[in-house]
């Protein structure tokens, strides 16, 4: 049995916009998407598998006091052949402040997105709801409305005298009935984490001299990563263990910028 193996890594600036602050958050978003395809000695194709992950860092803004925690993971994968997985075991928000903001709807969208490359018929492996997610009535309703804006329905049941407090995604449900979210008014999609940078402090009006050095750390920081991510490219690996690092760096230098 060979093997041949492909794998994407890219990483991206999100501003997220938050009522209770003058300023915006920025996470980095680093989106790994990889797939291997199986052959026969005789060169026959025997089987592919997939998989895609998302890892949000918190960069810069106003909560200072989380720079460079992970903020969320999410990811999903291909199963047996005609099923794909939406989760990796939790659709997690790990950083408290930064709940209801949907970040976790964006990562989620974006798992959904890569989802409906696949057949249309193919399967959705069921997704469990456990009833600690619906202690008060409030975060059961946000819990159930998440899956359901992207077209997820489900089976649903009572548990500790709460309604609808856990079940199981309707078996039957496929690719076809999934349904993408484009956008969230709240959350700007930047770009390349490098570009988009630049392009944010470009526009923010700061004494000239702490532009230039603002703008310079960033340039070097990019050529830095830019060859570490080249080189991880290469070898299969994600970045997302140096973006933690680099983001505590860059991320305090633009929190001065924006200040």
């Amino acid at each position: 049995m060979k093997s041949v193996v492909r794998d994407t890594v890219k990483v991206e600036l999100v501003e997220v916009k938050d009522a209770r602050y003058d300023k915006p958050h920025y996470l980095s978003l680093t989106i790994t998407c990889k797939s291997t395809d199986f052959f026969h000695d005789d060169g026959r194709l025997h089987w592919s598998s997939a998989t895609i992950e998302l890892d949000a860092v918190y960069f810069a803004g106003p909560a200072s006091s989380v720079l460079g925690q992970r903020v969320c993971v999410m990811g999903g994968s291909t199963q047996h052949v005609d099923k794909v997985k939406l989760t990796n075991g939790g659709v997690v928000i790990n950083v408290e402040s930064l709940k209801g903001l949907h970040i976790g709807s964006l990562m989620f969208g974006r798992i959904v997105d890569w989802a409906k490359q696949f057949p249309a018929h193919w399967c959705i492996v069921p997704i469990g709801l456990s009833v600690i997610d619906a202690r008060t009535p409030d975060a059961k309703q946000r819990r159930n409305r998440f899956y359901e804006n992207f077209g997820i329905r489900f089976q649903y049941a009572s548990c500790d005298g709460i309604d609808d407090a856990v079940g199981s995604s309707d078996p039957a449900l496929t690719v076809a009935d999934l349904v993408p979210r484009v956008s969230w008014t709240n959350i700007t999609m930047l770009g390349h984490w490098g570009s988009a940078l630049q392009a944010q402090l470009r526009r923010v009006d700061t004494p000239a001299a702490e532009l230039r050095r603002a703008r310079r750390q960033a340039r070097v920081y990019q050529r830095r990563l830019g060859s570490v991510e080249h080189r991880l490219r290469q070898i299969g690996a994600g970045i997302t263990w140096l973006l933690v690092g680099v983001a505590g760096v860059l991320g305090y230098a633009l929190g001065q910028v924006l200040q």
